[in-house]
């Protein structure tokens, strides 16, 4: 298991800032670059999202820089942004609309002039995030921790559902594995794994708990992440999600739940999709679970004995009189009320005040 200390944590976090960095810190340090990559990708969009609306607010400044002679590039490195964002900021402030924008970024030749050109591939080069290649590669990462982790499972005989099965039954939330059978790992009851290529610091894995992970738990219970490119010595979690790094290294140990253990169900329904019928959904399982209503005593039906005739199968039951309900008293005439006027008490502020007038002769 790949754990980083938080000394090397926050040197490598403060030092990666740009793509170019991440040959540097390599070279220096032997970091793998596919993690470098990783954590600079995370940093770009988290302080992409704290910053976004300062930036927006000062992009008719950044538009005049442009004009000026400076680079896209060069003003988006110097602020720390994504060059893609920040093109599509300067440039539509000089009128070029998202279409237009979001066409020149992907075929920058399409660009109306020569520096636009240059600069619109200069652009997608350089972001890590934003850019098409940035995405793919992102993607690209995903899909190949998803093939490890199934790869890993096929050689134990674990049999499990993927995201596609869990979706075609209507999920709406699914981790990439659900095991048919749970297992325990290290001593860890494990029921469903969920892949991640990304570097598994504290914040990263409180978002995911909040948004994934801690999903999973409810609907599921106790399960597992792979943070495939390491996490921290601080990465905090629930001892309902066990962390690892690499399964083949990882699991020293494990064997299938015994035969006693209950079989696996969801625990709940309320993450699947509305299905055709509508057995499923939030709305079927609020109304499911909905408090039946109690029939107010004072607007029930009165009991008869007309109720306890023979019945169709020639059932005698007791006839049982009712007794009349007491008749409430006519209310009295309610006599008037002579209510005595008191005047409030005098403000001890106000009475000093007419004894000072008092004493003045009259003058305020």
């Amino acid at each position: 298991m790949y754990i980083m200390d938080m000394n090397t944590y926050y040197q490598l976090y403060d030092k990666l800032n740009k793509l170019s960095d991440i040959e540097d810190i390599h070279k220096q340090t032997g970091q793998n670059k596919e993690r470098l990559l990783t954590m600079l990708t995370q940093k770009i969009v988290r302080e992409t999202k704290r910053r976004y609306y300062r930036v927006k607010a000062r992009e008719s400044y950044f538009a005049r820089m442009w004009e000026a002679g400076d680079s896209i590039v060069k003003i988006a490195e110097e602020i720390k942004f994504s060059p893609v964002l920040l093109g599509g900021m300067m440039l539509g402030a000089k009128g070029i609309g998202k279409k237009k924008y979001h066409q020149m970024a992907l075929h920058p030749e399409s660009a109306p002039t020569p520096r636009l050109k240059k600069e619109m591939a200069d652009v997608e080069a350089a972001d890590v995030v934003y850019s098409k290649w940035g995405f793919d590669s992102s993607v690209a990462r995903g899909k190949e921790g998803e093939r490890k982790l199934y790869k890993w499972l096929d050689e134990k005989g674990i049999k499990y559902k993927t995201e596609e099965d869990l979706k075609a039954l209507n999920y709406k939330k699914t981790p990439d594995a659900l095991l048919e059978k749970p297992v325990i790992i290290n001593g860890r009851t494990v029921r469903w794994i969920d892949s991640k290529a990304s570097f598994g610091d504290d914040e990263e894995n409180r978002q995911n708990i909040r948004k994934q992970l801690g999903i999973y738990v409810d609907m599921f219970g106790d399960g597992m992440a792979v943070y495939w490119f390491g996490i921290t010595e601080k990465t905090s979690t629930p001892d309902s999600i066990y962390l690892m790094t690499d399964p083949n290294e990882d699991v020293k140990e494990w064997k299938f739940a015994d035969e006693s253990h209950p079989k696996h169900i969801p625990k709940c329904d309320i993450y699947r999709s509305p299905a055709p019928q509508g057995q499923f959904g939030p709305q079927a399982y609020m109304e499911s679970h909905r408090p039946r209503s109690q029939p107010n005593p004072s607007t029930a039906q009165p009991h008869h004995a007309e109720s306890h005739r023979p019945g169709a199968y020639g059932h005698r039951h007791e006839h049982r009189t009712e007794e009349p309900a007491p008749q409430p008293k006519p209310a009295q005439p309610q006599q008037e009320q002579r209510i005595e006027r008191r005047e409030p008490p005098a403000s001890p502020f106000k009475k000093k005040h007419l004894l000072d007038l008092m004493s003045s002769g009259g003058k305020s």
